[in-house]
């Protein structure tokens, strides 16, 4: 995990004239809405693309050099990573013109608002940064969030030392599992307190300063990325059915113990019966 360090911005190859933007100390409030769906809001977006139609070159503040549209389909042997979010980048978006230049955005990243006010951060605007202000030559950061590094895009409040992962901030506040009969919130912290938590689905430990999707009337919890985990989640119904199987196994054992017990205790009365008997 990387150690959070504020020092002069780095440079990369892919923005090394990139202009960063210091945080508003006086800009206009924003209220935190309610909606999940709008739990960030901002004050300043500079990404939209102004020099005309759609498919122009155009400027984003997180790059020096032009980048044009592309619409890309899915390629296991050649993977386009997004230099924002780090994920595939598959459909819309955008690359860089320069040849030897590996720069790509998908179009909801180069549409991110360069400004946020985050419900987990309430006290102080979080800034996109295309490059985490840290001393470390990659420029990784650890978010706050999930607790995973990071090289790319980072929502950042530079007063506490405070990132996001850009996926991480748009994260839904409630989610439902398949396996789960109630819906789970997310939680800015681990709930339970007193004692060590671990997730329900992969059954590894819930760090206390990290964020979880949490049920509190069956205090059900899961990890960020085990929620909507497919294998994990098939994993977890595989684990229940073996738990039945296993009860059931158990309560056979119990029903023949009590069988040949008795058996035994019938066989010891008759027995005692015939000894009477002979008396």
């Amino acid at each position: 995990m990387s150690q959070n360090r504020p020092v002069s911005i780095p440079t990369s190859s892919h923005n090394s004239s990139a202009q960063y933007p210091s945080v508003a100390q006086n800009g206009p409030s924003v209220s935190i809405p309610t909606n999940p769906s709008e739990s960030i809001s901002s004050s300043h977006d500079h990404s939209t693309p102004q020099n005309g139609p759609k498919d122009k070159e155009v400027m984003h503040f997180s790059h020096p050099h032009k980048l044009s549209r592309v619409n890309l389909q899915e390629d296991e042997e050649n993977e386009v990573i997004c230099s924002g979010c780090e994920d595939t980048l598959v459909g819309n978006g955008y690359k860089c013109v320069e040849p030897d230049c590996d720069f790509h955005l998908h179009e909801s990243c180069f549409h991110l608002k360069r400004e946020i006010i985050h419900k987990s951060h309430p006290e102080h605007p979080l800034t996109l940064l295309p490059l985490a202000p840290y001393d470390n030559k990659d420029g990784e950061f650890t978010c706050n969030a999930c607790c995973s590094d990071g090289t790319g895009f980072t929502y950042h409040c530079s007063i506490c030392t405070y990132d996001l992962h850009i996926t991480c901030v748009s994260l839904a506040e409630r989610v439902k599992r398949a396996d789960h009969k109630h819906e789970l919130k997310l939680f800015y912290s681990c709930p339970v307190k007193d004692e060590d938590f671990y997730c329900d689905v992969c059954h590894g430990e819930v760090q206390k300063d990290r964020w979880m999707y949490y049920c509190e009337p069956c205090q059900y919890g899961t990890h960020l990325g085990c929620w909507d985990c497919e294998e994990c989640e098939r994993d977890s119904l595989l684990d229940t059915q073996a738990h039945l199987l296993d009860t059931q196994a158990q309560l056979q054992r119990l029903q023949l113990q009590m069988q040949i017990s008795r058996q035994s205790a019938q066989f010891i009365a008759s027995c005692a019966a015939s000894l009477a008997s002979l008396v």
